[in-house]
């Protein structure tokens, strides 16, 4: 059975095969239109998944789509008759998902009454915990997707067991952590798509001051039983004018509209800040709160996840899940023991690779790794690559030996102490080096006398030491 994944109209749109429940290709369409976070339809992607599977568009048996124009269409009606504008982006995008097969054989110059595939439209946040949970090792485990917004919902929640995903619970549009996180973003001066994850490195650099006003603007849901939260909405727009996006291109990376109010530059404090402007301490101190705050709602709703599951393992997905920083804090805040990411895979601590089945998983996955390492005899060996973006010196190897990234195994590298003492021992010689020929030249200029000879020097002492009858005695 060949199954054709296609997440089109969106930011990231790609594709992805499957054949007997084996993955042959999955692939991003920015990869071949060199656009970053390219929407539109990805047909470079879709052509390079069915060359690598040797397949042709006929014997595609099933088609997915992760997004179900139909899903919540009562809410979205209500909506539609409060913003007609919004209601004109709602139809165009019902337009378009109802056109993929057309789509997908205009891919191939082919007539769409040829395509025997099924296809499946597949509800956004459920599509993102079955790319977490169906590809876990968890027999058992508790589902979270949290992020902007998708088929009307911005978080979803469940229980997986076996093959089965049972759906608990859900935020729906206008709540959504998200669009919280983008919406300060945004306030903060970064506007473009995707920006968000330069907000999570700016506020290790603040204190989180304005906590309690973040605290007011996205609350926890007061019901007891629920495990969800709600924004307070006359400091955002997107519940007015709907979030604006440009999704349809290929060409161009997605935009996305203004998402916070005039009222928010109010409760902060001071009005947003300009994309050209010098960031201030109040910037970062902003960031700080805006990522506390973000952790406590998440981390929260975990904590409510494991109690209602009582489940060991949990399986994350979705644009929230990104956040690595928060991602940290998971076993330290809540009960799970273990975790998967989409888009990372497990998360693995140095007590896990002291396991020897675990340790052979996550090396099984490195290429020509050498079986002879273990943990035990090769506590230093990580699986990670050269931090050498910040050395500048990978322009400096490209041009001497051009292509020496693919020549080289760079899978296996030392632990961080043992690559100090190799920096901090390489900075030695290069400084004796340098005094040596430091010595040289003042022997020469200054002092004029014959520059220091050291190897002739060793020679002859050597030849002498074992020529010399009375030394060799």
């Amino acid at each position: 059975m060949n199954i054709l994944g296609i997440n089109a109209y969106h930011g990231n749109a790609s594709a992805a095969i499957l054949c007997d429940g084996q993955l042959i290709a999955a692939v991003e369409e920015e990869r071949f239109n060199r656009v970053k976070y390219a929407a539109g339809f990805p047909s470079a992607a879709i052509r390079y998944c069915l060359k690598e599977a040797g397949l042709t568009p006929s014997e595609i048996h099933h088609v997915a789509v992760p997004r179900n124009p139909y899903a919540r269409l009562a809410t979205k009606l209500w909506y539609a008759l409060r913003m007609p504008s919004f209601a004109r982006e709602r139809a165009k995008v019902l337009v378009k998902f109802t056109g993929i097969p057309e789509a997908l054989a205009g891919v191939f110059d082919w007539d769409p009454k040829k395509l025997l595939a099924k296809f499946h439209r597949v509800e956004h946040h459920q599509a993102h915990l079955a790319s977490s949970y169906f590809v876990s090792p968890f027999e058992n485990a508790a589902l979270l997707s949290a992020d902007g917004l998708g088929d009307f919902a911005s978080s979803m929640w469940g229980t997986g067991t076996g093959n089965r995903m049972r759906i608990d619970g859900c935020v729906a549009f206008p709540h959504s952590l998200g669009l919280f996180y983008s919406a300060v973003t945004q306030y903060l001066g970064f506007l473009k798509f995707g920006d968000e994850y330069k907000i999570m490195g700016l506020a290790a650099y603040g204190e989180p001051t304005q906590l309690d006003a973040m605290r007011e603007i996205v609350s926890f849901d007061p019901r007891s039983r629920a495990n969800g939260f709600r924004l307070a909405l006359e400091y955002f727009t997107h519940h007015r004018s709907g979030p604006e996006m440009s999704w349809a291109e290929a060409d161009k990376t997605p935009t996305l509209g203004k998402l916070f109010s005039e009222e928010m530059g109010k409760k902060l404090g001071a009005p947003a800040r300009a994309p050209e402007a010098a960031l201030e301490q109040r910037h970062r101190d902003l960031a700080s709160a805006l990522q506390a705050r973000l952790e406590e709602v998440y981390l929260g709703m975990l904590r409510k996840l494991a109690a209602q599951t009582h489940s060991k393992s949990v399986c994350l997905a979705g644009g929230v899940a990104f956040n690595c920083v928060a991602n940290g804090k998971i076993f330290d805040a809540t009960p799970f023991e273990d975790c998967l990411l989409y888009t990372s895979g497990r998360l693995l601590t140095r007590q896990d690779l002291k396991i020897p089945e675990i340790f052979a998983q996550a090396t099984g996955l490195v290429p020509a790794y050498p079986q002879a390492y273990n943990y035990s005899s090769y506590a230093h060996v990580r699986i990670a690559r050269l931090p050498m973006q910040g050395l500048g010196l990978r322009k400096v190897l490209e041009w001497a030996y051009p292509g020496w990234d693919e020549a080289f195994d760079w899978s296996l590298l030392l632990e961080r102490e043992s690559f100090f003492v190799l920096v901090s021992s390489a900075t030695a010689t290069l400084l004796f080096l340098l005094l040596r020929a430091y010595l040289g030249w003042y022997a020469d200029q200054r002092l004029k006398i014959p520059r220091f000879h050291f190897r002739e020097h060793l020679i002859r002492a050597a030849a002498t030491f074992f020529s010399t009858p009375e030394i060799e005695r």
